[in-house]
């Protein structure tokens, strides 16, 4: 459990541990995973996996949770590899070891804004620096943009940010390259909330080159990622991250694009 959290019963803690083992399991916006967690809860949707009983059940039925056999197949196929309680131990001990802090729906930090992404919501937020910035994005706007933006696009991004940060608005961005390190840098010079939203795990502070600006983040705002440390960023997972920054944030401006 985490700081501050009143795990005090065996099933709140059984079910705070399945639904971390489900974030490390399960790539960004699986939905076959959402709707198996919505049906079932993360421990029976986690034991019914394990045992293979889920499969059996959906071939019985023709389908497991009111999801496809087709569907639940595949997905069996991609989490077989994860499913592995060796594993989750390990990503938990690291993260730890980082100050890496999971923060799970329903916690009183978790943004709620989030439900909106459906079966696509990622099962946990894991965290670096204050997980109470994540209570301070309403209201808020995500500024985002060209990596290799222009100087005009630089300067209207400095002109929103700076206008939004001294009307109180907290900043949301993906800790890029162009456009997104312009929106941090401005939040954190007007003292304004900024939160960074990474294509990987909390530890990869990627891109290399923004380094000592998401460390700043991390001591003045916070960086939030749907997955556990270890976890390298991808193509895939990128564009995943978009659906998390628009889903956070009030409204999202594209400031500068290709």
């Amino acid at each position: 459990s985490r700081p501050g959290t009143d795990a005090t019963g065996d099933d709140e803690v059984r079910a705070r541990i399945a639904q971390l083992a489900w974030s490390c399991i399960v790539e960004p916006g699986d939905a076959t995973a959402g709707l198996l967690l919505g049906a079932l809860g993360p421990v029976a949707a986690l034991d019914t996996v394990t045992s293979g009983a889920l499969l059996q059940r959906a071939r019985e039925r023709g389908s497991g949770a009111g999801i496809p056999l087709a569907d639940l197949a595949s997905a069996l196929e991609r989490w077989r590899d994860r499913l592995d309680i060796d594993r989750t131990l390990a990503i938990l001990r690291n993260a730890a070891k980082l100050g890496v802090l999971a923060v799970l729906p329903g916690d009183p930090e978790w943004p709620t804004q989030l439900d909106d992404l459906g079966p696509h919501a990622p099962c946990a937020l894991w965290v670096r620096g204050s997980v109470d910035t994540l209570r301070q994005l309403a209201p808020s706007v995500a500024l985002v943009g060209a990596r290799a933006s222009t100087t005009y696009g630089e300067e209207v991004t400095v002109r929103l940010a700076s206008g939004l940060a001294n009307r109180g608005y907290a900043l949301v961005s993906g800790g890029a390259y162009g456009i997104d390190a312009v929106a941090h840098r401005v939040a954190l010079a007007e003292d304004a909330t900024t939160v960074a939203v990474l294509a990987g795990g909390p530890d990869r502070l990627y891109p290399q080159g923004n380094r000592a600006l998401l460390e700043r983040i991390i001591a003045q705002g916070a960086l939030v990622s749907e997955l556990p440390v270890g976890q390298a960023p991808t193509r895939w997972r990128v564009l995943q991250r978009n659906r998390i920054i628009s889903a956070l944030a009030s409204a999202t401006v594209v400031v500068e694009a290709g």
